[in-house]
């Protein structure tokens, strides 16, 4: 008998599945699938296991311990729409920035997550929340001019300035800083 073949890339990644719960979006019964695949991946901890042991009728069970399972992936559920969104329009504007995918689907999936949003005004106020006025069918705009459009809003949306913590070698003491 011959197990059948599965790719990693098809499960979400946990901080796509903690965007999904910060959205009020995710549909429980297959996170016990994506956290064995996570442990697969090289993900571990105990919640994380506990999880990937549960069945998808387990909906109760799968509520409880998704946090901490996330946290053991080192993700947390962002603790507001806005973040959620962020998130997920980062999301977007990378797989359109890396070729997988287009322009209009782009706009569509922007549009979708405002409105499941219901226009938050944190939501509207991203970068990528303005590709919303390209919804509508073309209205004399090109393909190239949405492409355009999108490909700024890409920019836009990853290089609005952040503050990230990085990185620093080790200090006198031999411990490593973190800096803003």
């Amino acid at each position: 008998m011959t197990w059948p073949q599965f790719d990693l890339n098809d499960a979400p990644t946990p901080l796509d599945v903690a965007t999904w719960v910060g959205l009020g979006r995710l549909v429980p019964d297959d996170v016990p699938m994506w956290a064995a695949q996570w442990l697969i991946a090289g993900y571990d901890g105990e919640s994380l296991a506990m999880l990937a042991g549960l069945g998808p009728r387990d909906t109760d069970e799968i509520h409880e311990l998704l946090p901490s399972a996330l946290t053991d992936c080192g993700v947390t559920v962002p603790d507001s729409e806005t973040a959620a969104a962020r998130v997920s329009f980062d999301r977007l504007a990378r797989m359109y920035r890396d070729g997988r995918a287009g322009p209009r689907w782009v706009v569509d999936k922007v549009c979708e997550l405002l409105e499941n949003a219901r226009f938050a005004d944190g939501v509207r106020a991203q970068p990528f929340a303005q590709l919303c006025q390209h919804s509508a069918e073309p209205d004399g705009r090109s393909a190239a001019e949405l492409a355009a459009a999108v490909e700024q809003a890409c920019r836009d949306q990853l290089d609005r300035g952040r503050a990230r913590p990085r990185r620093v070698r080790p200090g006198p003491s031999g411990i490593r800083t973190w800096r803003r």
